[in-house]
């Protein structure tokens, strides 16, 4: 199958599920999203991107880590999804786009995060390069789940077929397109009920 049919599936998938996806985010994992997430390097005022943001589950979170400063940017490739996350956060800037062709220019983002997305993206490399190009010099790409590997394996495996297969890269491979894509300072932390992947833009980019 295709690239364009894989992402054409799984665009189905989470069309069908946009309505009751929030179900799958009750306060209390809200709130473990929150820890992780204020223990990434997100400075005040700064401009993030949440890739793949779905409903938008993560926009009060990092506009209250933000300080209510700075702009979050949700992107993702699921209309309906957007369409619930703009009933939520009239005021959020959502876009609709593919992961491998950001519609940014260079250099606009201080900080990507990828929360709960990053398996589903078809071309994992092209993303790794895409965002590169978008975040400023010394900026950050962050990948995170509230499961570990091997635990989003199960997960999708069990969620539906056109995700079934929609997993991780291996821990040596992740870090080789990274590096390939210029990223330095790559830290991955996959343990029981999370996953912390964080990468940094070399200075000069």
């Amino acid at each position: 199958m295709s690239g364009k049919d894989s992402d054409n599936r799984r665009r189905k998938f989470f069309d069908y599920h946009a309505t009751d996806w929030d179900k799958n985010y009750p306060p209390e994992v809200i709130e473990k999203a929150k820890d992780i997430l204020s223990a990434l390097p997100i400075n005040t005022g700064d401009t993030i991107l949440d890739l793949g943001c779905g409903t938008g589950i993560l926009y009060p979170v990092l506009q209250d880590i933000n300080k209510g400063s700075g702009v979050v940017y949700g992107m993702d490739f699921s209309r309906k999804m957007l369409s619930e996350a703009s009933l939520a956060y009239p005021a959020g800037s959502l876009i609709c786009a593919t992961s491998n062709r950001l519609p940014f220019r260079n250099s606009c983002f201080d900080r990507v995060i990828a929360f709960a997305a990053f398996p589903h993206f078809s071309d994992k490399r092209q993303v790794c390069t895409e965002v590169y190009r978008i975040l400023k010099a010394a900026g950050y790409f962050c990948v995170v789940h509230l499961l570990s590997s091997e635990e989003i394996k199960d997960h999708h495996y069990h969620a539906g077929e056109e995700v079934k297969n929609d997993l991780l890269p291996a821990e040596s491979e992740f870090r080789k397109m990274l590096t390939e894509a210029g990223f330095e300072d790559i830290s991955i932390e996959d343990s029981a009920g999370r996953y912390i992947l964080i990468a940094r833009k070399n200075n000069n980019g």
